[in-house]
């Protein structure tokens, strides 16, 4: 009987000990994400578009940031202007961004995935920065 009541308190004990790690696991990737929210919240837009993040994710050495861009369509005048302007602000906002240092560090690029809002099958743009290219960028 006490062999068994040890052994049920070894499995509680553990089964606690993950779900707090997997708890403190999540809210560190919750809080990530808000922060990196609300840094794109924060870039300077062409004109009247916004862009807002709908996902953060990892594959194999990409570190993807999923976004949407308000205010602009696919069949929108100057649309190639648009693209070159939110190339550079991508680039300039990962390089002098701390919220990518440790993902350079881990040998990622950041992929930038972004879709009209009102077109979510159609992508505005995709884009990658690696930390070659912020070697030539002033922070």
């Amino acid at each position: 009987m006490n062999r068994t009541a040890s052994k049920n308190r070894n499995i509680l004990l553990v089964s606690l000990l993950a779900l707090i790690f997997a708890g403190g696991y999540a809210y560190t990737k919750y809080n990530y994400a808000k922060q990196v929210s609300g840094e794109i919240d924060n870039l300077i837009p062409f004109h009247h578009e916004r862009l807002e993040l709908k996902e953060v994710s990892a594959s194999e050495k990409n570190f993807i940031l999923q976004l949407t861009i308000s205010g602009v369509t696919s069949s929108s005048e100057r649309i190639a202007e648009l693209k070159s302007y939110y190339d550079d602000v991508a680039v300039n906002y990962v390089c002098k961004s701390s919220s990518f240092k440790s993902q350079f560090d881990d040998g990622y690029q950041i992929s930038f995935d972004i879709k009209y809002q009102n077109e979510p099958d159609t992508t505005f743009k995709k884009m990658y920065v690696s930390k070659e290219q912020c070697a030539n960028v002033r922070t």
